[in-house]
Parts: structure tokens; C-alpha cells; sequence
């Protein structure tokens, strides 16, 4: 979180677009509008991303360590390509792409991890050339260790600390009085972590339940309208039971299901903790969870 989005990343961002750099060679500071454009249309599924995009020129002063990471991964390379960032920059930019993704994948391997660390000994290496000696720095070095890092530990997002991101006015209410604060948090720590599993054999009208809820949340979490449909799948928000089908569908149920079936439409599904919207659903228009990618090992299957 801190070496790599907060460290390297922020760098590079701020190498491209800042005006202090506006005569360099990397410098894409004349494409920043450009850049805007493209950040402003952006509707990402908040699957990816908690924040919507904000711009470089009026908020870059503002991102968050995961804004440069969902930058990092899902806008930049696109939107490089698109506002023609020279070759030989743009290249050495996937060198770090690649090997972080190959590094943060569930499950990886030895020869993996040994080709990632290739990845990233070149992309330091190289890193002088194409921008400064001023530009190295101790975060540019410490990516020489997330191979090493990797099998000696874990994955990337696993060892990160993005899991304590948000929650130090929570660890905060944990503790009282200034003795042992260590030990508090190290304690309030364990206690909240344990927290999220512990609450899913709890009923939802649990007493218990509504005190973890209080402790683990800073501000009230707007309470969805839910219906159940299966183990960790449910129906968000109202059922409409008054459906009109086309012709064509009624038809194609019809003959799926030998007769047209009680048919009831909703917008919204929870599952696995994960909001899913249906593309009609006009009441969000800034982000998109509309899209589902069916996967068969390392296959995709369809998109829909």
C-alpha cells in the first residue's frame, strides 16, 4: 500500500502529469485534460472501487492509496494507450503493470514469481534512463523485494495494509485511558478482525449483532430491503410482480419451461457480498455493476 500506490505509483503519476515536469521527456502534462475526460466517464462497478474516479487536475491532491491502486490497475494503462504515451515509456510502465498482477493472483507459483521478479529487476534497472537519477528513490528499490517478499510471506494484497485503511477512528474508540495503549490495540485489533466471521451465525435481529455493529461502524450503514434467495444471495430492494414480457420472451419461456412462468422483477442482487444491478436500474448512473464475466478455470465463457 504505502511502497508501491502511495510510493512508486504516486511518483509516476505525478512525473506524467504534474506542471513542474511540464519540459520533461515523460512529461504528459499536455494530455491532461484529455485524461479528465476519460476519468470523468468512467462508471466502474463498486466491486472495484468504494470511490468514484476523480480527476488529476482539481483532486490528485486528494487521492487515497486505493484510488492509485484502482488507477493502477484498471485506468492507466487504457487511458495511456489512448492519449499516445511514447512506446518506450509505455513499455516499461507494463513491465510493472504485469508483474504486479502476476504477483497478486490468488493462487501463483514458483516460475511466476521468478518471471514477475525478472519484470521488476528490468523496470528498476531501466527506471534512470527514461526518467532522472533525481527520480530514484527507496520505494523504486523496495520492488526489488516483493519477489522475495511474495515467498517468503504472501501475496501482495494479502500482506498489505489496506485491511487498516479505514478503521483507525474505529481501533480508536477501542481503547480508553493512555496506559497499555499497546496492548489495547493489539487486543481492540484482534477483537475487530474476528468480528465480520463471527457475525454471520448471528440472526439479524440479534442483540449481540446490533452491539458488533455499533462498535465496528463509525457512521450507520443504510439497511437494504432484502430477500433471500440462497446461501449468500439475496434480493435488494423492492419485487415488482407486475411484469410486462414481450412477446418474443413470453414465447421463449414458454417453450423452456412448457408455459409462461410467475414471473417477478427486481434490480438489484446481493451475493457473496457483492452488489450486482441490472442495467435498467436508472437510480445509479455514475458507477456500472451491471457486467458479470463467466469463467471456466482460465476461460472466459461470456460476458453479460
Amino acid at each position: 500500500m504505502h511502497s508501491l500506490y502511495l510510493g512508486v505509483i504516486k511518483q509516476l503519476v505525478h512525473l506524467w502529469f504534474l506542471r513542474e515536469h511540464q519540459n520533461s521527456a515523460w512529461s504528459l502534462h499536455s494530455k491532461l485534460n484529455q485524461v479528465d475526460e476519460m476519468i470523468c466517464v468512467i462508471t466502474a462497478p463498486r466491486a472495484i472501487t468504494p470511490r468514484l474516479p476523480r480527476t488529476i487536475s482539481q483532486s490528485l491532491a486528494q487521492w487515497k492509496a486505493h484510488e492509485y491502486k484502482t488507477w493502477f490497475f484498471y485506468y492507466s494503462l487504457p487511458i495511456l494507450k489512448q492519449i499516445n504515451m511514447p512506446d518506450n515509456y509505455l513499455s516499461h510502465y507494463q513491465l510493472l503493470v504485469n508483474a504486479i498482477c502476476m504477483l497478486n493472483q490468488p493462487s501463483i507459483s514458483d516460475e511466476t514469481i521468478n518471471f514477475a521478479d525478472t519484470l521488476l529487476n528490468k523496470f528498476v534497472k531501466d527506471f534512470e534512463g527514461l526518467y532522472s537519477r533525481n527520480s530514484l528513490s527507496a520505494n523504486l528499490h523496495l520492488l526489488l523485494h516483493m519477489a522475495d517478499n511474495t515467498r517468503d510471506f504472501a501475496q501482495p494484497y494479502i500482506t498489505s495494509c489496506f485491511s487498516f485503511e479505514n478503521i483507525n477512528g474505529q481501533l480508536n474508540a477501542l481503547v480508553s485511558g493512555t496506559r497499555f495503549s499497546g496492548l489495547q490495540i493489539s487486543t481492540g485489533l484482534s477483537y475487530f478482525m474476528s468480528i465480520p466471521g463471527l457475525l454471520k451465525n448471528l440472526g439479524p435481529d440479534s442483540i449481540i449483532l446490533n452491539f458488533c455493529q455499533h462498535i465496528t461502524q463509525r457512521t450507520k450503514m443504510k439497511k437494504y430491503e432484502t430477500h433471500k434467495i440462497s446461501k449468500d444471495t439475496y434480493i435488494v430492494g423492492s419485487i415488482n410482480k407486475r411484469v410486462v414480457i414481450s412477446r418474443v420472451v413470453a414465447n421463449k419461456l414458454r417453450s423452456t419451461f412448457n408455459g409462461v412462468p410467475n414471473i417477478k422483477l427486481f434490480h438489484r442482487l446481493l451475493k457473496s457480498e457483492i452488489i450486482y444491478t441490472s442495467a435498467t436500474y436508472e437510480r445509479i448512473t455514475k458507477t456500472n455493476s451491471s457486467w458479470v464475466k463467466y469463467q471456466l478455470g482460465n476461460q472466459t465463457i461470456d460476458m453479460v
